[in-house]
């Protein structure tokens, strides 16, 4: 019995030596054509830069996408960055990015606490993130509702524990991500995942994650973009957050493997990508208009 991932291989080897490449992506119980993709989702960290560098294929395969009319977006769950501090890195590297097209973990979750209803919030992060917070009451002292973002730089033991308290005494709890780690190049950096699990464990308290793998993430992008899950497709080096939380949310689930994450294990209970790739040039030869 083949698996989707050695099902699709096949397919696409099968139909590349008849000279047309059309690769057929298996979904759920059925067959869908590449031809009703719409939009790629793409990670940043790992996908289309390194080490804070964009990639040259990255410049290659988004020109490659726009000119068949894909809607491309970015879905990153960068804890400490605002959208318009990202933009400002990507695009002084030849992208050409506006606000609408990328969502960060620290936009996502302040739209969420606009959403409901502005209250008053204890915000552990620093960085341009904060900038995201507007019109958002930010406390020190009796809050409603704990975030927690990249804490690492701003770290305070009083900060953290007003945190503590105000969540043991039933402030909402709200983490941006809760990842274990993230790749910075071939170093693995330490994330935020290290605030979260604390608190719970300390609190007895489980935060609600806003960014990924949180099918509320995934359905944000889908929404602006007026697209279906099953005409969308994620790209990430990332099977533990993002790719798991894409294929629950109905997304066809692309791994770009990278020498970086190899080091780290695949747990057993990971869901595999429906397509692994080793370069983002490899999106080019899918059909997609």
């Amino acid at each position: 019995m083949y698996n989707y991932l050695q099902l699709a291989k096949i397919t696409s080897f099968l139909l590349c030596n008849e000279v047309k490449w059309e690769v057929t992506l298996l979904w759920g119980c059925g067959l869908m054509s590449a031809s009703q993709i719409r939009m790629i989702i793409m990670d940043v960290d790992g996908v289309i830069c390194s080490s804070g560098q964009v990639v040259p294929e990255a410049l290659e395969i988004l020109e490659v996408l726009l000119s068949k009319n894909i809607i491309v977006k970015f879905l990153t769950n960068d804890a400490i960055s605002s959208r318009a501090s990202r933009i400002e890195e990507l695009n002084s590297q030849g992208l050409h990015i506006n606000i609408n097209e990328i969502y960060t973990a620290s936009s996502l979750t302040a739209d969420y606490i606009r959403q409901i209803g502005c209250p008053k919030t204890l915000l552990l992060m620093n960085g341009e993130g904060v900038d995201e917070f507007y019109n958002i009451p930010l406390v020190e002292e009796d809050p409603e509702v704990v975030v927690v973002g990249d804490f690492f730089a701003s770290y305070s033991r009083s900060k953290l524990e007003r945190a503590f308290e105000a969540i043991s005494k039933g402030s909402l709890f709200i983490a941006m991500q809760k990842n274990r780690y993230w790749m910075d190049g071939e170093r693995s950096m330490i994330d935020i995942g290290f605030w979260v699990k604390g608190l719970e464990y300390c609190t007895g308290v489980e935060a609600k994650i806003v960014g990924k793998p949180s099918l509320e993430s995934y359905q944000r992008v889908l929404t602006d973009s007026k697209c279906q899950p099953h005409e969308a497709i994620m790209v990430s080096d990332d099977l533990f957050s993002d790719l798991v939380g894409a294929k629950r949310a109905g997304l066809f689930t692309i791994h770009l493997q990278s020498t970086e994450m190899e080091q780290f294990p695949i747990q057993d209970n990971i869901l595999p990508a429906d397509l692994t790739i080793n370069s983002l040039l490899e999106i080019a030869e899918i059909e997609l208009d």
